[in-house]
């Protein structure tokens, strides 16, 4: 068998990240492709609509997106809307938090998964002298992981010590979000019905019990409600 050679390799695209439509209509997806010129990776969002494809431009270094797309870092993410017809993006309120998942409510909010750090789970909220305090505590703590709770590593989240992927509702217009969850609880999975979220998961500490409860979060209520799993469930 003839060994793959550095040409060869460039001219490989990769395809990754298939998403539909909200109404099934389209789907989009990231091609990646080799460019000696960077050293480097390009990658585009491309658009399947009506069995016909085209390029809707870069989508570097995030090489991710929703239908609500995004560019972020451990600390902050930043949404845009993509016209798929002009091509024109609009810019929201940047997000202080690392958001998974963002699903919408009927209200126009939304509500989305994010990945705390539940020894400082307010960061979201703090003004920017506020986050810039964090930021120099968490700069003196580089290269240093404290180590007090299992599982300490996660395949595609690192080291997960004291990081929880927790709930909250978010108007992307003016930026504002709550967390719904408490700092050490871990969200598994959630969903929506109108506007109500739906979420499973636990709070803990030093290590998961696997055990989950179910719970009902509407937006506009004060606290949730545990629907099943007062005794937990597997």
């Amino acid at each position: 068998m003839k060994e793959l050679s550095l040409e060869q390799f460039t001219q490989y695209t990769f395809l990754h990240g298939v998403t539909y439509s909200p109404s099934g209509r389209k789907a989009a997806f990231v091609n990646t492709r080799c460019e000696l010129a960077s050293n480097g990776y390009v990658s585009e969002l491309w658009l399947c609509e009506d069995e016909k494809l085209r390029s809707l431009g870069d989508i570097n270094p995030s090489r991710e997106f929703w239908w609500k797309d995004d560019s972020r870092s451990e600390k902050e993410t930043v949404f845009a809307e993509l016209d798929i017809e002009t091509l024109e993006r609009r810019l929201y309120p940047p997000l202080y938090m690392n958001v998974k998942k963002l699903l919408p409510l009927d209200c126009g909010k939304y509500a989305l998964i994010a990945r705390i750090n539940a020894l400082d789970p307010d960061y979201y909220a703090m003004d920017a002298e506020g986050r810039a305090a964090s930021d120099a505590r968490d700069a003196e703590d580089e290269g240093f992981i404290y180590l007090d709770e299992l599982p300490i590593y996660c395949n595609g989240d690192s080291y997960v010590n004291k990081k929880r992927h927790a709930l909250f509702t978010a108007d992307l217009e003016t930026g504002v979000c709550r967390r719904i969850t408490e700092p050490l609880f871990f969200v598994d999975y959630f969903a929506v019905e109108g506007d109500t979220v739906y979420y499973a998961g636990e709070a803990y500490s030093q290590m998961p019990t696997l055990s989950r409860k179910l719970y009902k979060y509407t937006e506009g209520d004060a606290e949730s409600v545990c629907l099943y799993g007062k005794d937990g469930y597997n």
